[in-house]
């Protein structure tokens, strides 16, 4: 089972406008939930972790994981209001967004809600996002790493949200000191740029893949990806969408990476540090497909079912 942990968030996305009037459709997201939504229906096991709203839209946060087949046991609940997010595109569907996260639920996760023991059937713990970039939930979800990752795989994904970082330096800092415990690590060539302000993904991947994670990938958009292992690259490129906008879909390609590896019989520290660069295609291709149809659609809309067995057959 996948351990996903962070911030949920209602994004309400752009959906029409008329004169100085704009129209939003409200819909459930946050890259963490999204994660976990997408590993749910690549029918891999996943339950979530961190602090949801009892409010409307925390009571609907809670309906969708049910729904979906996500193991809530390790929520916690709070009054506190659920954080939002409005997103406006552009012209090529990129989501620019405008958080309100403020005292919200998600963000006031804190050392004390850290469960004594997880789960025994809990192999992996994915994170990042928003929750780990702001405190206090930070910080919990840096002690949840600390305390529970020497024995299970470990993922990140930065999904950098400048806008919403208050200290980058501190940001930095903890990047940096999570980087030899993470064992995969996918971020974004936005994310690279932000924090190292170069667009050379190969040479940073193969940089992280050195000193720390076992497998690093970069993702580029229409230019695909990149991957490392112990120094090696492998690029894959993108499939060709009509795309309708790009919320969810680096989601999507963190879900399908880490079904991938359990697939494949890889979910362990000693399995992913022999990984055969031979091996990368297998785990990268699927990604790019199933974020790929993501695009196609409006909003994290991820599928499903046989849809689902077309894309990763390809």
């Amino acid at each position: 089972m996948i351990l996903v942990t962070g911030e949920t968030i209602v994004d309400f996305i752009e959906s029409g406008r008329s004169g100085d009037s704009r129209t939003y459709e409200a819909v459930i997201g946050g890259s963490p939930l999204n994660v976990a939504t997408a590993l749910a229906r690549l029918g891999r096991p996943v339950a979530f972790f961190g602090a949801i709203s009892t409010d409307r839209f925390g009571r609907d946060v809670i309906d969708r994981l049910v729904r979906e087949g996500v193991d809530i046991a390790l929520v916690r609940r709070t009054d506190r209001p659920a954080p939002l997010a409005f997103a406006s595109l552009d012209d090529e569907g990129v989501a620019q967004y405008t958080f309100t996260l403020a005292g919200s639920a998600d963000l006031s996760l804190s050392i004390d809600d850290l469960p004594e023991t997880l789960p025994a059937t809990i192999d992996c713990i994915h994170f990042g996002s928003v929750a780990a970039a702001i405190e206090p939930s930070a910080s919990a979800i840096t002690t949840l790493v600390e305390r529970f990752g020497d024995a299970r795989v470990v993922s990140f994904d930065p999904n950098v949200r400048a806008a919403v970082i208050p200290d980058r330096a501190a940001w930095l800092a903890r990047f940096d000191a999570l980087l030899p415990r993470v064992d995969v690590l996918k971020a974004s060539a936005e994310d690279v740029a932000w924090i190292f302000g170069t667009d050379d993904i190969e040479a940073v991947a193969r940089t992280w893949s050195r000193i720390g994670p076992k497998l690093a990938v970069v993702t580029a958009g229409a230019e695909g990806a990149v991957a490392a292992v112990r120094g090696e690259i492998v690029r894959m490129p993108a499939v060709q969408v009509d795309c309708i906008d790009t919320i969810g879909a680096g989601d999507a390609f963190q879900g399908t990476l880490l079904e991938g590896i359990a697939f494949h019989g890889l979910m362990s520290k000693s399995a992913l540090a022999e990984l055969d660069p031979a091996l990368l295609p297998s785990l990268i291709g699927p990604a790019i497909a199933v974020s790929g149809r993501v695009c196609e659609r409006r909003g994290a809309d991820f599928p499903r079912g046989s849809e689902i067995a077309e894309l990763l057959s390809k």
